[in-house]
This record gives structure tokens, C-alpha cells and sequence, in this order.
């Protein structure tokens, strides 16, 4: 199912329709609770439905009314979802659809994927330490994932753990279940553009997982993603990200001259 057309009449995106629990979009996604809220949009858990029948839950990310009024900039945030829709892989979140409703705004439908984010689950350690042992478990999965996301040119752009989730069974973690989501920054190998330069003074990361080059505006390849496993790597062993400071210009000048 493939339900976007950039022509679309909107209600104005200022009077744009709240969300709440309970209601039907576009006669299939019924809305159970708000999962997030952040720069890329609205996250809700939905049961998709077949008439009166659960099919399954799945995620809508709701896009910014600030861009449902330009066509264009809409269009941009369709093509990125169809980059990141080509890749089907055990560890990343598939999306599934994009749909727009008239009243409520533009939509993208992905995987429900149940469990607990690693920034979660390494928050609850003490010391925010992971064994040698328990980083490969974890960090193998997900160089499966980007590793596979690189063949089919494809970068993530914002590898950290608010954006690994991990299944729980009996509350322990199913490290090789792990799957990278949130690709809102997703750009094709060796481009510039993503939909994310829709959005007015957006920083295209999470700084302090950003690769010198996301900082500095070059063209970026696998090797940016690489770097951000990297910094990741360095947290579960050690407990704290490699570079600490919280004044964004330090952290800047920390990343870029490697001090």
C-alpha cells in the first residue's frame, strides 16, 4: 500500500487535528498511546486493523505539520522513506508504508518492535559498564545491520542507544534480536540530501556519536556510521562517551581535532 500524493489538500497545518487514543486513520491504523515526541515528529502505537480484525501493532511517525503545507518538502520525506523501505533485514526495523489523511497529516507506518532501548538498559548498571563479552553480543547484530544497509547504500546517520532496541525474554536481554531503528537521517552513500533539511537549523545527529565528517559537511559513507559504533563501543566498555563536554562548541572542537 502506497497512499502518497504530494497534491493533497490539508486542513492549515496550525489547526491540524490532535491524536488521541481510540481514533481510526485512513479506515486501518487505530490509535493505542503516544510512544515519543521529538525534532523528526510524533511516534503513537497503533493497531493496524482488517475490519474489525487485528492484523498488528505498528508505529505511525507522524511528520511535522510545519512541512505538510509544501509539497515539495513533503515529497522529500516520502523519498527518504522509500530508501530506508528496500531494506528488509532480522536486525533493523522495516517500514512498511506512508499514508496521508487529509485531517490528521502525513504519515509513516513501521515495525512495533517490543522491548527496551540499550540506552535503558544500560542505565539501570550501576557503573554503566558491559563486559567485553556482552559488548561483541551486542555490537555484532548491529554491524550485521549496517553492514548490510552499506550494500545497499544506505547510511543511518544516528547511531546511539536511544536507537537499538532490544527484545526482553524473562527480562533478560536477546542481544543477537537487536534491531537498529529510527533511520529519520537516513541519506543514500555519498549524498548530501535527506529529509531532515526540511527542517529549519535541524542538526543531521546526535552529536556526540557524530563522525567528523556529519560535523563538517563533507560527503559522508559508511565509514561516518562505522565511527559512531565505534564511539558506542567505547561507552558500553568504559561507561561514558569518549568526548564529555556539554557545551557544543567544545564537544565540536573535541570531535573534529581528536583532543
Amino acid at each position: 500500500m502506497n497512499s502518497f500524493d504530494s497534491t493533497a489538500d490539508f486542513d492549515d497545518y496550525r489547526t491540524m487535528n490532535q491524536i488521541f487514543p481510540g481514533i481510526l486513520l485512513f479506515s486501518r491504523y487505530r490509535i493505542v498511546k503516544l510512544l515519543g515526541r521529538g525534532g523528526m515528529g510524533e511516534a503513537w502505537l497503533a493497531e493496524e486493523m482488517e475490519g474489525n480484525l487485528k492484523v498488528q501493532d505498528v508505529v505511525l511517525k507522524r511528520v511535522p505539520p510545519e512541512l505538510l503545507g509544501d509539497s515539495e518538502q513533503l515529497l522529500k520525506v516520502q523519498n527518504s522513506f522509500n530508501l530506508v523501505r528496500k531494506l528488509r533485514h532480522p536486525n533493523i526495523c522495516s517500514a512498511l508504508t506512508f499514508f496521508v489523511d487529509g485531517a490528521y497529516g502525513a504519515f509513516c507506518v513501521l515495525d512495533y518492535i517490543s522491548g527496551r532501548d540499550l540506552a535503558d538498559l544500560q542505565h539501570q548498571r550501576e557503573d554503566r559498564v558491559f563486559s567485553l563479552e556482552e559488548t561483541l553480543m551486542i555490537l555484532r547484530p548491529l554491524a550485521r545491520a549496517l553492514d548490510y544497509a552499506h550494500r545497499k547504500k544506505v547510511l543511518h546517520r544516528d547511531v546511539k542507544p536511544q536507537n537499538i532496541m532490544v527484545p526482553m525474554d524473562g527480562g533478560e536481554p536477546q542481544w543477537e534480536d537487536a534491531k537498529l531503528i529510527d533511520f529519520d537521517l537516513a541519506i543514500e552513500w555519498h549524498s548530501t540530501v535527506s529529509f531532515d533539511q526540511a527542517l529549519p537549523n535541524h542538526i543531521s545527529g546526535t552529536l556526540p556519536y557524530m563522525s567528523p565528517e556529519q560535523i563538517d559537511g563533507t560527503v559522508q559513507d559508511g565509514r561516518s556510521d562505522l565511527y559512531s559504533l565505534g564511539v558506542l563501543a567505547y561507552q558500553l566498555l568504559g561507561g561514558h562517551l569518549p568526548f564529555t563536554s556539554t557545551t557544543p562548541s567544545i564537544l565540536i572542537h573535541q570531535i573534529l581535532t581528536k583532543e
